[in-house]
């Protein structure tokens, strides 16, 4: 476990201690029992764990507002904003006095879209923090700032249709980092589910990721491992793929972080990922990259130092001599000083899409182009 994890399980501890002596376990004993259990598990992170144990205390005592609190402040993290929301009006309205329910209470509106809901809770929790939590007013200015940025970007929609590509593609487990070549005849994405190479789960209790790919008929074929020249027993995820499909960007996990590799289709093989390099690759964390539809210009994400803010884009070029060219930090209209992820060059080489928690976001990472 590195430091940044133990000093979040340390912090944790000390929050979950402080919410405990915020609010009674319930007098029922099994419900206690589960309660304290579930309190345990939400330390730990796990909380799925926590939110079983809490459904089961709350099958006991259903009114009992700590309860709520849990099931709400689980579900928001989660992700299930809407359920969440729910539970912790109820925590709300049955009087709980656990500090976190007015940032819970701003999260779970901020991500339903109730912007206008969300700042009264947030500003609540903002003037409750003591002189030691100053750092933690940032964060809340920031989000409040996303609330407003929020209201206004919603009062100018646009239609855009979502559609779920179905069974043979979505599974159980968590499916993301999506990539599809030009002509849109195959997919390939990152999955962590049951049927991984090496079946092992990782401490965040998920599996470790492989790469998975599908073809369109007239219809996605059942998702497929890439093979063993590829996925191995640790994290391999898809980042990014060539125009013509046969180039694809790896991340691969390492001691520093992860780096980014490279793997060319021969035929209907995939070859041995190869490591990209260290004038790419630092002792930090690389994460994304997408390639331009010549194959000449790389755009990746790294988090060294000498950039702007937490992780920035940056651009290099492939050489006569096939090597990669000394990367450029891109300029203040892409990177900010907070975090950019997932560039993606569009096959134009005009233009760059990519994700960023920049000032003017709804919050959480949004798309932006440039």
């Amino acid at each position: 476990m590195n430091f940044i994890k133990q000093y979040i399980l340390i912090f944790t501890f000390i929050l979950v201690g402080a919410l405990v002596s915020h609010g009674q376990p319930p007098a029922n004993k099994k419900a206690k029992k589960h309660y304290e259990y579930g309190v345990s598990f939400f330390a730990d992170g796990d909380y799925k764990g926590a939110l079983e144990n809490f459904i089961i205390a709350e099958n006991i005592d259903k009114e009992h507002s700590g309860i709520k609190y849990y099931l709400g402040a689980c579900y928001c993290e989660l992700k299930s904003y809407s359920k969440a929301l729910s539970y912790l009006d109820d925590a709300k309205s049955k009087g709980c006095a656990i500090r976190e329910l007015n940032f819970y209470l701003g999260r779970a509106n901020h991500l339903t879209h109730n912007f206008k809901e969300a700042i009264p809770y947030y500003t609540a929790f903002q003037q409750q923090l003591k002189g030691s939590e100053r750092n933690r007013v940032q964060e809340l200015d920031n989000l409040i700032r996303n609330c407003h940025n929020g209201i206004k970007l919603i009062a100018m929609p646009l239609e855009i249709k979502v559609q779920n590509l179905g069974p043979n593609v979505n599974s159980k487990f968590p499916d993301y980092n999506p990539v599809i070549s030009a002509d849109e005849s195959i997919l390939y994405f990152t999955s962590r589910r049951d049927n991984s190479t090496g079946q092992m789960l990782h401490e965040d209790f998920h599996y470790y990721e492989d790469i998975y790919f599908s073809k369109k008929d007239t219809t996605w074929s059942l998702a497929d491992g890439v093979g063993s020249k590829i996925n191995t027993e640790s994290h391999d995820a898809c980042i990014g793929l060539s125009a013509d499909g046969q180039q694809m960007l790896i991340y691969k996990a390492t001691s520093n972080g992860g780096d980014l590799y490279i793997s060319n289709l021969d035929g209907k093989n995939w070859s041995s990922p190869k490591n990209l390099g260290p004038r790419i690759n630092s002792p930090f964390w690389e994460s994304s990259g997408s390639l331009s539809s010549d194959h000449k210009v790389l755009f990746f994400t790294s988090n060294k130092p000498g950039g702007v803010g937490g992780t920035d884009i940056y651009m290099t070029r492939m050489q006569d001599n096939g090597e990669y060219s000394t990367p450029i930090l891109l300029g203040p209209q892409v990177n900010t000083p907070d975090d950019e992820l997932s560039p993606f060059i569009h096959a134009d080489g005009k233009t760059l899409y990519f994700s960023s928690r920049s000032y003017n976001s709804m919050g959480g990472f949004d798309i932006f182009f440039g």
